[in-house]
């Protein structure tokens, strides 16, 4: 199927990301898709401050405690057209590290045209997100969801067709963190060394950079009914892999098809992803797995795998005090790792995202297997899941639950 879809410093390190883990806004039209035309000049400034309450059940003692709410994310969002240019903007600020989320400026020619350059969302699978919840769903952990790159992307979109082709020299970037390339918003192939992941079995540094990534989504819409639409879609990526130390390049490739259907109330995702990564390593290297980095901390994934993820939700409109909606969720990802020996990995969320003007709340419930967010085992979970963390059973660790509260203010 996949080919056919295509130790203490560290451990510190870990438990700074555990506490800032990445966080899903709230299901609106993301800034990448404004296609405004405009004579006269507009310009909106935003942001939003968010907080995090988290209860894991693989901690224990004084780390085990729910002291209350921790900071989690602040940021600021600049958006702006001028007669068909368009222009958009977002940092983020997290406890110890800092990085741009996007930036670019663009221009629609029509209203079903739009050309952007700069750091965007990489048009692949269902978007804006194929989850509806904090987590978002597992392929954001392997940059296959809200994956954020540098180049060049032109969108076409009417009422049943939508088409993109992207072309990325490079990936968005590292920022200011403590890492040597993982200070970034979304996950990429990063060089990271032994000093960084020793802990988690890397026994020389890696040194791949993405480069010259092409990018192709299709989608099309089918409306049965007025309250009813149904997307279907289809997506490629290929890419290069630079190696510092050898300067030869291997090579990164996926596919992806999802279905996106709404009917009133209810909200429906399916995707089915395949990915293969060939680094260019040197003689003697494992070639079974990379390194990828985001958030101020790498992880070792697996080169190969497929990947199943279907979520299912539900929105009920409420008129109590500020509260205006109450969205219900269940989300589901499976990873089918290709080399032997490597534990697959699960993701589960049930959850309710609750909107109250500008406070968007999510309650969820994540549940997951040999996955770095949601069990001890960070470093390696992703790929053969022994590492410092893992303990008795490492390569198969079990289920571990997170009981997660993240409070938004959007301003």
């Amino acid at each position: 199927m996949i080919g056919a879809l295509l130790a203490i410093a560290p451990r510190l390190a870990v438990l700074a990301a555990l506490a800032a883990t990445p966080a899903a806004p709230a299901r609106v039209a993301p800034a990448d898709t404004i296609t405004e035309e405009d004579d006269e000049p507009a310009l909106t400034l935003g942001g939003a401050l968010r907080l995090n309450l988290a209860h894991r059940d693989w901690l224990r003692g004084a780390d085990a405690r729910v002291a209350g709410f921790d900071f989690d994310t602040f940021r600021l969002n600049a958006d702006g057209s001028y007669a068909g240019l368009l222009f958009s903007a977002e940092y983020r600020f997290y406890a110890g590290y800092h990085m741009l989320h996007h930036g670019w400026v663009g221009y629609a020619p029509s209203d079903r045209l739009t050309v952007r350059a700069g750091v965007s969302r990489v048009p692949f699978g269902a978007l804006p997100y194929a989850s509806h919840n904090w987590f978002f769903q597992l392929p954001y952990y392997l940059g296959l969801e809200d994956d954020y790159d540098a180049g060049l992307a032109a969108v076409w979109d009417d009422d049943r067709w939508s088409a993109a082709l992207a072309f990325y020299p490079n990936d968005e970037g590292a920022y200011t963190g403590s890492s040597v390339a993982s200070a970034r918003y979304s996950y990429d192939i990063v060089p990271a060394t032994t000093d960084e992941l020793g802990y988690a079995g890397l026994e020389e540094d890696r040194n791949a950079r993405e480069r010259n990534q092409l990018n192709g989504r299709v989608a099309w819409r089918w409306r049965p009914a007025p309250e009813t639409v149904v997307e279907l879609g289809a997506s490629g990526q290929w890419g290069q892999l630079h190696d510092d130390a050898t300067d030869r390049r291997g090579h990164h490739r996926a596919a992806a098809a999802h279905v996106d259907a709404t009917h009133r109330r209810w909200n429906v995702i399916a995707e089915v992803i395949g990915y293969t990564l060939e680094p260019a390593v040197p003689a003697g290297v494992d070639e079974r797995f990379v390194v990828m980095g985001a958030y101020d901390a790498p992880y070792r994934v697996a080169s190969r795998a497929g990947l199943y993820l279907a979520g299912v939700a539900y929105t009920v409109p409420v008129d109590r005090g500020p509260i205006e909606s109450i969205r219900f969720y269940d989300n589901y990802t499976y990873m089918d790792k290709a080399p032997a020996g490597y534990p697959d990995t699960h993701q589960n969320v049930l959850g309710s995202a609750i909107s109250a003007g500008p406070l968007y709340v999510y309650v969820d419930v994540a549940s997951g297997r040999s996955h770095p967010w949601l069990g001890p085992d960070y470093g390696a979970a992703l790929a053969d899941g022994i590492g410092a963390g893992a303990g008795a059973g490492a390569g198969d660790p079990g289920w571990h639950t997170r009981v997660n509260v993240n409070l938004g203010y959007y301003f």
